[in-house]
């Protein structure tokens, strides 16, 4: 049920509203549900459906190697435009990429932590402050940036900005944390996962994001019930698909990915001992693998070697 401001939604906002809550209900582990039906004091707005945006990953690794930066395929790089050239020729050394869908837009990370988009063949300062993690860009354009030791202070970057704090949107994330090490956001948008550490206990949130008419983040969810504790640290993140979240962890010794489906159960991995970044592949089940240049793709009881001169192994978006 919801309250009367909905009255005011038009058709295609109830509808994706709808659809939304539909996903997310069919992604918790023993909840049936038969139908959904938004009402207004026991009122039925008549919600219709909306058309799910595909969300699905391109199966090439998008890499950056000694030849240039593009998707490899039989041991080939095919460029993409506007973006391939800057990062060859980028003003320092990169340790992260994120890639909307096609590569057309990418955050990046330099080593000196400041973090850049890169697109139509420019190169734009997005966020400066000291002790950033890797960004994250989500399907609206947005660049999402926080440093590692103020899990409060997320901002999310619009596609016209560079470098202006007055043009990103600032979030508040967790209060009670004192570091967060990565954070990620779903393939559509309307959720953010994060690994934070709040007095010594490490644990991964999954939150709501809400946004405006314009897809403009305003604000972020509570994350209880999807609170996950951890008994280790947390290296990386990323969404694996639609509902499950990949977090490469290690016990103090061996680094192990645990794929958790949000609301449901989740299993653990074995990967490579050098692994240091995780990245969504096609099929969904396939995970690709990063770590002290080698490329592996893990789709069965082990990973493959893909390549062995991989600088960086950009993280897809998806859709």
């Amino acid at each position: 049920a919801l309250n009367d401001a909905a009255l005011k939604a038009d058709p295609v906002t109830l509808a994706r509203m709808r659809t939304q809550l539909e996903r997310s209900l069919s992604s918790l582990s023993g909840v049936g549900v038969l139908q959904v039906k938004l009402t207004v004091s026991g009122r039925d707005l008549n919600a219709g459906s909306a058309p799910a945006a595909p969300t699905t990953v391109d199966p090439r690794p998008l890499v950056l190697t000694d030849k240039g930066f593009g998707y490899l395929a039989g041991g080939e790089l095919t460029p993409i435009a506007g973006v391939s050239v800057p990062l060859e020729s980028f003003p320092e050394p990169i340790a992260a990429i994120r890639a909307a869908t096609g590569a057309q837009r990418v955050a990046v990370q330099g080593a000196s932590g400041v973090v850049y988009a890169v697109a139509d063949g420019r190169t734009d300062e997005i966020d400066s402050r000291p002790g950033l993690i890797p960004p994250s860009l989500d399907p609206f354009g947005y660049i999402w940036t926080v440093p590692r030791t103020s899990p409060s202070s997320i901002f999310a970057w619009p596609n016209s900005s560079s470098g202006s704090a007055s043009a990103s949107r600032s979030l508040a994330g967790p209060s009670d944390a004192g570091q967060i090490t990565a954070m990620a956001v779903s393939r559509d948008g309307a959720r953010l996962a994060m690994a934070v550490t709040a007095n010594g206990q490490v644990r991964i949130e999954v939150v709501a994001i809400t946004r405006d008419d314009r897809g403009a983040p305003t604000g972020l969810g509570v994350a209880d019930p999807n609170v996950i504790s951890w008994p280790a640290a947390a290296l990386d993140i990323a969404w694996l698909d639609d509902t499950t979240v990949g977090v490469l962890a290690t016990d103090g010794a061996s680094p192990l990915l645990r794929q958790q489906q949000v609301g449901g159960p989740a299993r653990t991995v074995d990967v490579p001992e050098a692994t240091q970044t995780i990245a969504p592949a096609s099929p969904t089940s396939t995970v690709q693998l990063f770590g002290n240049g080698v490329l592996w793709v893990r789709s069965g009881p082990a990973p493959t070697q893909v390549s062995t001169n991989v600088k960086v192994l950009a993280v897809q978006l998806g859709g």
